[in-house]
């Protein structure tokens, strides 16, 4: 019987299932994978064994196919059937290649117009920017400033916003209008500082809101009680 081919693939998974069987037998299977690869005979197989040769036989049978088909391609496809399977091919394009670059599906002018409704993230701000705005001009009407950048202290005071209300930013400012310290030295910068020069954390919010107000303006609030009473009435 002239053979059909020089050589065929025999797999790891087909060895650990031959060898499974008495040693005898494992010859007889070894022997019929070669004969039905090479010389295309298909073998007679009874009991246990034919169950592991119907497991063995789809993927012969693909590898035979692959071979088959590879020679059409000549001595190439010989070759590459002597592998399993034929050559790869260069797939060719289905359609012209400039079909590939879709057009944009409208004006891309249109992807850089801003959306005719309020930008999200300002209404999750708007609460919080309003508060500065508050902060701000109580600040520039209790020190009699104008500032108008929020640049330098922003950022700090959207940390401290959620940690101390509107009021209490509020209170601070007043107490430190009226410290012997603070009245000439508070700045929104300084206030709202996370972090003093040494890198140590501070809160001139909280430290300032729970002073009492300084003694001399308290003195100076008691006269100028005084001077609404009317002495003409008293005996």
């Amino acid at each position: 019987m002239k053979p059909q081919r020089e050589s065929f693939i025999f797999y790891k998974a087909f060895y650990e299932a031959i060898s499974e069987l008495p040693l005898k037998e494992q010859g007889f299977m070894y022997k019929s994978i070669a004969e039905y690869v090479i010389f295309y005979k298909t073998p007679t197989i009874n009991g246990i064994k034919k169950a592991i040769w119907l497991l063995i036989k789809p993927q012969l049978d693909a590898n035979i196919k692959k071979y088959k088909a590879g020679k059409k391609f000549g001595n190439l496809g010989a070759v590459h059937g002597l592998k399993g399977g034929r050559p790869g091919t260069t797939a060719k394009p289905s359609r012209n290649p400039q079909e590939t670059l879709k057009k944009p599906s409208r004006n891309p002018q249109e992807t850089l117009k801003k959306p005719s409704n309020v930008n999200v993230n300002d209404n999750v701000n708007d609460n919080v920017n309003t508060d500065l705005k508050k902060i701000v001009d109580f600040y520039n009407e209790t020190f009699n400033k104008s500032i108008r950048s929020y640049s330098g202290f922003e950022k700090n005071f959207y940390h401290w916003v959620e940690i101390h209300d509107v009021g209490k930013i509020k209170q601070a400012i007043t107490i430190a209008s009226i410290d012997k310290f603070w009245k000439d030295k508070l700045t929104l910068q300084i206030l709202f500082r996370q972090k003093n020069p040494q890198g140590e954390d501070v809160d001139y919010i909280e430290d300032l809101s729970n002073r009492n107000a300084p003694v001399e303006e308290k003195k100076r609030t008691e006269f100028e009680e005084l001077n609404d009473l009317d002495f003409s009435k008293m005996v």
